[in-house]
């Protein structure tokens, strides 16, 4: 009996280390072939991760790095190598000018490139690139905040206003330079807070149709959306087609 659990207990063993043996062949797998840079498109997992899980699983299988087919000098070439590949990836991403996280990638970038020990010429850009192509991302994120002001049918305008302006002031350029002023940027402002009033308009006829027990409660809110858009755009109910005594007729139609 004594012999069989002996038997039974360096049976799991057995099996305990050979499953740390797998996990950190497989670490080591994506670390050889650059997989993390494809699998986790925000690198929450990087090279740094996976070493670190190997040398965990290596501690806890009680194992050497010879035994998964490795070494520390290895290790040390994949780290090299894993560095320059996430510099590569994010001077990638910021030469996408469509990348609105540009910050967060210019900042990992420096980071790596401090890790590394390397200078900028050494991975292929410069100082000057970097601030040209934050100025170029900059500009690109300000031209998407102002395509979506275009669009006059939002009520998220005063948001997307405020993160345009925010824009030009990082990137250090004019309104003119991405294709506005201030004076559209009120003409913007003015239609997406009449398209909004219109839209809850839209809203307060369909629910005086539904006449649900909810209408008036319903009512009341769309009501005050209404009326803040006017009071922010400035205008009057009639610019939107409506009027006070239209409003009020529409609320008696509703079920108490």
């Amino acid at each position: 009996m004594i012999k069989m659990e002996v038997l039974n207990i360096s049976a799991q063993e057995h099996i305990r280390v050979q499953g740390h043996k797998a996990t950190a062949q497989y670490y080591l797998k994506r670390l050889r072939e650059g997989n993390w840079l494809h699998l986790n498109a925000s690198l929450k997992l990087g090279y740094d991760d996976l070493l670190e899980y190997i040398e965990q699983e290596v501690s806890k299988g009680g194992f050497t790095l010879e035994t998964i087919g490795t070494s520390e000098e290895e290790l040390k070439g994949l780290r090299v190598k894993g560095c320059k590949d996430a510099i590569q990836f994010f001077l990638g991403r910021l030469r996408d000018t469509r990348l609105h996280s540009y910050d967060e990638s210019l900042k990992r970038l420096r980071k790596e490139v401090s890790k590394g020990g390397f200078t900028f010429e050494a991975v292929g850009t410069s100082e000057e690139e970097l601030r040209t192509l934050r100025l170029n991302c900059s500009k690109a994120t300000a031209q998407n905040w102002l395509r979506l002001l275009r669009k006059p049918m939002l009520d998220h305008y005063d948001d997307y206003l405020e993160r345009l302006r925010k824009e030009v002031s990082k990137g250090g350029f004019t309104l003119e330079t991405i294709g506005t002023s201030e004076e559209k940027l009120r003409e913007l402002r003015l239609n997406c807070s009449k398209a909004t009033a219109q839209s809850w308009l839209r809203w307060l006829h369909l629910n005086a149709e539904m006449r649900s027990r909810r209408s008036r409660s319903s009512h009341d809110q769309s009501l005050k959306f209404i009326l803040r858009e006017v009071s922010k755009g400035g205008f009057t109910l009639e610019t939107i087609g409506t009027s006070e005594e239209e409003l009020k007729t529409l609320r008696l139609s509703l079920k108490k």
